[in-house]
């Protein structure tokens, strides 16, 4: 899989979550995709970017910072809320048998895996159940804070 170079219709379940506005390394973030903070700077790139730090939340509109300065622009990102994303595959895909509150894995900025295939991806977000009307989504959980589980 590969980071989306497409926006995607937000699906946030439920209400609550709250609202950032956060500076922008130099990339092009598409809306609906996961994001992460640069391990240095801080800087928001698209989850499982080079050097990209856990999920924190998922961004909210397109923004293209691509040429310019990092933290010329800022992104709306959501967090503390759950969003529906796309399943890992094979040993890898999350099932009825994942606990709810499991934390799962990047797979890229749109899936997400039920583990880190040996400590190469990084923290998604929490396992909140399957979404099997939409075709086997995934419903996470997203926050920035890391609970160190």
């Amino acid at each position: 899989m590969s980071i989306a170079t497409t926006n995607t219709t937000l699906s946030p379940i439920g209400k609550g979550g709250r609202n950032l506005r956060l500076p922008v390394g130099v990339v092009h973030l598409y809306s609906g995709r996961m994001v992460s903070q640069l391990t240095s700077g801080a800087y928001l790139v698209p989850t499982t970017t080079a050097l990209s730090g856990r999920c924190i939340g998922v961004t909210t509109q397109e923004q293209d910072n691509s040429a310019g300065a990092a933290a010329d622009l800022r992104c709306k990102i959501m967090t503390d809320a759950v969003f529906l994303m796309d399943n890992g595959s094979g040993g890898n895909a999350i099932s009825e048998s994942t606990p709810i509150g499991a934390r799962l894995y990047a797979v890229d900025d749109h899936t997400v895996s039920d583990n880190s295939v040996g400590d190469t991806l990084v923290a998604a977000g929490y396992y909140m159940g399957l979404e099997p009307e939409t075709g086997g989504k995934i419903r996470v959980y997203f926050t920035p804070f890391d609970f160190g589980d």
